[in-house]
């Protein structure tokens, strides 16, 4: 893939670096024996006596995650695997009928209208929260996947949830005696990322321009379920790497990153992405906007994300 990103604001850039952010990103750390044994994580619990997981993540190099906020029209799906959208909704659910009743509807619109005449199917999406009350599995408890209400936290290892296989595997996982048809056209994995309630002032999530991710830096991991396998991708520490984020987003603003694009020659395939500690994390305050006399409090990230298939009209790409 093309490294350059001309496109992109740079760091000097007016437009970019408002509230630039340095972290320390956690990759996955290479291992002479992944050429005979493959990577692997057991996302549900593992068998007596198997390691949940076989790799081990450590802590990068201290990283700048550029903001986008006021550049935001700079960035697209195919020269950076992301981009961000306005939505304007009321509230939106968090219970699972209304999600899927209310919300899902409004995500598989904003597709279409990326898209038009695409063919989108929703398979997956989860909620999130930075609030470690709500996460923490009760004692003896066995944490069930295939159940979305289940509130997970977010996720502090920079990965891509699908690899070319494991895309390929999904449509004909769902979509059966169609699936050859379909994958004879343009199809997208993409992400559909939002804050529920409030701006995101904990752990917002960073995304990596994919125009400079290097495809022989991707390690596949197997993902095993209870009933279901798949493989991610994990990217080694690369310092070619350049990050965004989108400072205190808003419910009305999605961000919208793939995971697998089946179209070649584009700069940008997919998007490696992480959630990191802001810089002050849960210090920085919000006002509620309630009683109290407008009191200021400081909130846990809370988010939705949504997984879709984007099936293109037409030919392949």
């Amino acid at each position: 893939m093309d490294r350059s990103v001309k496109d992109a604001p740079q760091q000097g850039d007016a437009t970019a670096g408002q509230a630039e952010q340095k972290a320390k990103l956690n990759y996955i750390q290479w291992e002479d024996k992944f050429r005979t044994e493959k990577p692997y994580e057991f996302i549900s619990q593992a068998p007596e006596g198997c390691p949940r997981k076989n790799f081990t993540l450590a802590a990068s190099p201290e990283q700048t995650i550029h903001d986008i906020r006021g550049s935001e029209d700079l960035f697209n799906l195919d020269d950076h695997a992301f981009q961000v959208v306005r939505q304007e909704l009321g509230v939106i659910p968090t219970n699972q009928e209304g999600i899927e009743r209310e919300y899902l509807p409004k995500v598989v619109e904003l597709l279409r209208s990326i898209d038009p005449g695409a063919e989108v199917v929703v398979f997956d999406w989860r909620l999130r929260t930075s609030d470690h009350s709500r996460t923490s599995p009760k004692s003896g408890s066995v944490i069930d996947l295939d159940d979305p209400m289940l509130i997970l936290k977010p996720v502090h290892a920079v990965h891509i949830d699908q690899s070319p296989l494991a895309a390929t595997k999904r449509v004909k996982h769902h979509m059966g005696t169609r699936a050859e048809e379909l994958l004879q056209r343009r199809f997208r994995i993409i992400n559909v990322w939002r804050p529920l309630r409030y701006p995101v002032t904990d752990y917002p999530l960073a995304v990596c321009d994919g125009s400079t991710v290097q495809p022989q830096n991707l390690v596949a991991v197997d993902h095993v379920r209870k009933n279901y396998e798949g493989e991610g991708l994990y990217p080694l520490y690369d310092e070619g790497m350049k990050w965004y984020y989108l400072n205190r987003q808003t419910k009305d603003e999605v961000l919208l990153f793939k995971t697998f694009d089946s179209k070649e020659g584009l700069k940008a395939r997919c998007c490696p992405h992480t959630s990191f500690k802001q810089s002050g994390g849960g210090n920085l305050e919000q006002e509620t906007g309630g009683d109290c006399s407008n009191a200021v409090v400081r909130t846990a990230r809370e988010s939705i994300e949504v997984r879709a298939m984007v099936f293109s009209k037409g030919g392949g790409g």
